[in-house]
């Protein structure tokens, strides 16, 4: 729908709303009719003005490309030193990472919401897992708001290992119904929207420079200093999901919490390191 028709929208909504503010106003009786040609000339004016302004330009944004594991860790263990000297934003940040929630799912865990869980492989070998229980909001202007819940995992050995032993016990000092990474205390009730933003301010002082982007005209970029939003290790996780662990589209789906495949090309960046590693790997 163009800028014209909707401002015609918006005054055939409000017509009887202007007769009566016309009649308040003067203090006299006016017809429909009357009321009808006063509109058809502000019609007239407002599409001659958005004529001449043409339509609102549309704010794109530069897309960062997912920096390496390694890199993250190497973050992760200076993080007290660079970022802030604070280990619940610290394991917040870590577990945001490991479970690619969005900043409230991870916010909103609880100490009941963890478990280890041993499982065999194909290999015959058992290796500990974390299980974690992700609430999800659902906003819907024709459903309501509705609650899910989804259950991630993550491994307990190999590289991220550190981290998910650190979240494991950290965890144990709150009761199982008390929420681990609460970091408004004066309230007498939960404020996940005032949280979402202080965790937004302690995870955009990251720096996560040098990497490479796509900018906002849709060209190939290059940033030396990254300060990412809590948003953008959700799409490190799932990108390291299907670079380094061969995650399938519908296994990425899954794991993010989404009705279908669509959004794994959004979140999910390949490069060609990665074609070559995959290439290497099966040898010659």
């Amino acid at each position: 729908m163009d800028l014209s028709n909707e401002i015609d929208d918006i005054f055939d909504e409000s017509i009887e709303n202007m007769i009566d503010a016309e009649v308040a106003n003067r203090n006299k009786k006016i017809s429909l009719e009357d009321a009808e040609i006063k509109v058809k000339k502000i019609r007239e004016i407002d599409k001659a003005t958005a004529d001449q302004i043409g339509p609102k330009p549309i704010k794109r944004r530069i897309i960062p490309y997912s920096v390496s594991m390694d890199k993250l860790l190497k973050i992760y263990d200076n993080f007290e030193t660079n970022v802030v000297n604070n280990k619940t934003i610290k394991y917040l940040w870590a577990a945001d990472y490991l479970f690619g929630g969005r900043i409230t799912e991870t916010l909103n865990i609880k100490r009941g919401d963890l478990e280890v869980v041993t499982k065999k492989g194909k290999d015959g070998v058992k290796r500990a897992f974390l299980n974690c229980n992700l609430l999800t909001l659902k906003r819907s202007k024709v459903k309501g708001n509705t609650t899910s819940v989804r259950q991630v995992i993550t491994p307990i050995f190999g590289k991220e290992a550190r981290m998910a032993n650190d979240i494991l016990e950290y965890s144990k000092n709150f009761d199982n119904k008390e929420r681990i990474f609460r970091l408004i205390f004066n309230s007498k009730r939960d404020d996940l929207e005032s949280e979402r933003t202080k965790a937004w301010r302690f995870f955009h002082k990251v720096d996560y420079g040098p990497i490479r982007v796509i900018e906002s005209n849709g060209k190939p970029g290059y940033r030396e200093n990254y300060l990412g939003a809590t948003h953008y290790l959700r799409k490190c996780r799932l990108t390291h999901l299907h670079n380094y662990y061969n995650f399938n589209e519908q296994m990425i789906k899954v794991f993010a919490g989404w009705s279908s495949t669509r959004m794994v090309g959004v979140y999910v960046n390949v490069s060609l390191d990665d074609m070559i590693d995959r290439f290497s790997s099966v040898g010659d």
